[in-house]
């Protein structure tokens, strides 16, 4: 592992594209000088690998080789910070891809050549089953100007520009099929056989099943890496630094339990593992407790919730820093022998402990740790990151931008006619017209009577917040939960109960979610701002052409046009 990540190549190619801030923050974090041109920054910092990079490449191991192991996690997570950082702000031009571009290059070539394509057997995916995704030639399938555009307009992010392979197996090889991550600004690909998951089929088509189990992949429409999992699992903590220990996957240790009244049950785990923290971070965990944390969780591949953090059956963690051999119970929301159910959450485990006692004159701290559990099909990716808390305005920010009053108009009358589309709508129009037909009320030419047409009638909608009782301030909804008729939530009233249990789902529909399918309801906001003066109306009666008025009234029904007016 240190040959792979003290490489000379990947890290001149990583500080080129650094900028004058970058290169002080790398060097301050290695505790060198700081003052100098940027040219001779740069200089300092490849000068502090170039010795090394010769004698493992000659095949000899440095005396200080964990101290430049832990220099290039350093430059490679200064590096992975300033690229999100330019896709998120749009810093982006035809300069800047093709920095990135050859920094992946550059890695998958090293990786290659040092034997990643033999560590790994190829997966062969049935002949009648389609692979899951192909990834892009280099430079992508789509031009600069078309993905900002896509970009800009909310529909796609820039992370399909990605080329990158970071999969799960630490192997860079494109071994087919492969899966794209759809988080905006992420876009790196994984092995369909390393992440258990595969894109929804088409009718008709067998799904790809694991090569030891046999058992068929996990199906979804979408599919997110583990560093997107983890930032949707709790909006509240960003992923500040995910690189102190790479994601391992746990494996049967051929022990066997008794959990709850069930015997014998097969043992997993992940061995034991460092993780590796330069004095700034130590001294970041430190000084800023409230706002920083360190912290050790689990994801299930092949969890229904995906945004979750979910612990298996009868976890342990063993975990040493302050150098003493410490055995600790991973705390769950559960007792440790029941599976989690689809509404409750885990927590992540604070390694705040681990550190507190480490003296930050002694340089980078290393914390040992290793997870157990018993799990018959160990099918979990264990993790330790640095997280940074977020306000509510953050998180505002990060939700899906708001719909247009118009736009909403037209999606509640799609909503009240039966449909959540036009496609739908026609598609129930041309049912209803069938099965008229065949009941014989089909007139001359095939035309419907129109007095045997089902008339949608009026529908009243409440005002009040499901979780407060009280009349919304700021609707809001979920834009992949919502069912057939009008509802909504206050916003600041979910985001409070959300930050306290970690659960992003409708309150409606029960139905699980993340931040970015959060949205304003433009309508029903509006809707709330027009009866700002009438603070006793709490519901109101909608029409199918979207007019509305005070549940109860005999007031004539109001339409968009009336309220601008």
């Amino acid at each position: 592992m240190a040959q792979e990540i003290v490489n000379l190549n990947v890290i001149k190619a990583k500080v080129q594209t650094f900028k004058l801030e970058q290169l002080k923050e790398v060097l301050q974090q290695l505790s060198m000088s700081r003052s100098g041109k940027k040219e001779e920054l740069s200089n300092r910092i490849l000068d502090l690998f170039k010795d090394a990079a010769h004698l493992n490449s000659s095949g000899h191991r440095v005396v200080d080789q964990d101290r430049l192991t832990n220099a290039a996690l350093v430059v490679d997570a200064v590096y992975r910070r300033l690229r999100d950082a330019e896709l998120k702000h749009l810093a982006q031009t035809h300069r800047s891809v093709a920095l990135h571009r050859h920094v992946d290059e550059v890695e998958a070539r090293y990786r290659t050549a040092a034997g990643g394509a033999n560590k790994r057997a190829r997966i062969t995916a049935p002949a009648a089953a389609p692979a899951a995704a192909r990834p892009p030639v280099a430079g992508g399938e789509l031009g600069i100007e078309e993905v900002i555009g896509r970009f800009l307009d909310g529909s796609e992010g820039l992370g399909l520009l990605n080329t990158q392979v970071r999969c799960l197996c630490a192997a860079a090889t494109r071994i087919e099929p492969l899966l794209q991550c759809c988080g905006a600004c992420c876009g790196v690909w994984q092995h369909v056989e390393c992440v258990k998951q595969q894109l929804t089929l088409k009718p008709g088509l067998p799904p790809l099943r694991d090569a030891v189990t046999h058992t068929p992949l996990v199906q979804r429409a979408a599919f997110f890496c583990e560093r997107c999992r983890v930032s949707r699992a709790d909006p509240f903590w960003e992923l500040f630094d995910p690189t102190v220990m790479l994601p391992v996957l746990g494996r049967p240790n051929g022990r066997s339990t008794t959990v709850g009244l069930v015997p014998d049950v097969p043992c997993s785990g992940t061995g034991m593992r460092e993780v590796l923290l330069s004095r700034h971070q130590v001294t970041l965990l430190k000084a800023k407790e409230a706002e920083y944390k360190l912290q050790a969780f689990c994801l299930q591949l092949d969890d229904p919730v995906p945004f979750r953090f979910h612990w298996p059956m009868a976890a342990n963690l063993i975990w040493s820093g302050s150098g003493t051999l410490l055995q600790q119970t991973v705390p769950a929301c559960r007792r440790g022998h029941l599976k989690l159910g689809t509404n409750q959450r885990d927590e992540p485990y604070d390694l705040a402990a681990a550190v507190r006692g480490f003296p930050t004159s002694h340089g980078p701290c290393t914390v040992s740790i290793e997870l157990r559990y018993a799990e018959p099909e160990p099918h979990y990716i264990f993790m330790v990151a640095i997280m940074r808390r977020r306000t509510r305005e953050q998180v505002k920010a990060l939700m899906k931008q708001p719909e247009s009053l118009e736009a909403a108009v037209e999606r509640v009358r799609r909503h009240m006619r039966g449909g959540s589309s036009s496609s739908s709508g026609a598609a129930a129009s041309s049912s209803t017209a069938a099965a008229a037909a065949a009941n014989g009320h089909a007139g001359p030419g095939g035309v419907i009577d129109d007095d045997d047409d089902v008339v949608m009638g009026n529908t009243v909608v409440s005002l009040k917040d499901p979780y407060s009782n009280q009349r919304m301030a700021t609707a809001a909804r979920f834009v992949d939960t919502a069912g057939a008729a009008p509802s909504a939530f206050d916003l600041d009233s979910f985001l409070e109960v959300a930050q306290a249990t970690r659960k992003w789902m409708d309150p409606h529909s029960s139905k699980p979610s993340c931040v970015q399918s959060l949205q304003v309801d433009a309508y029903l906001t509006h809707i709330l701002r027009v009866l700002a003066g009438l603070p006793e109306v709490t519901e109101v009666e909608i029409t199918p052409e979207a007019h509305w008025r005070p549940a109860g009234s005999a007031a004539a029904f109001i339409d968009e046009e009336d309220d601008e007016e």
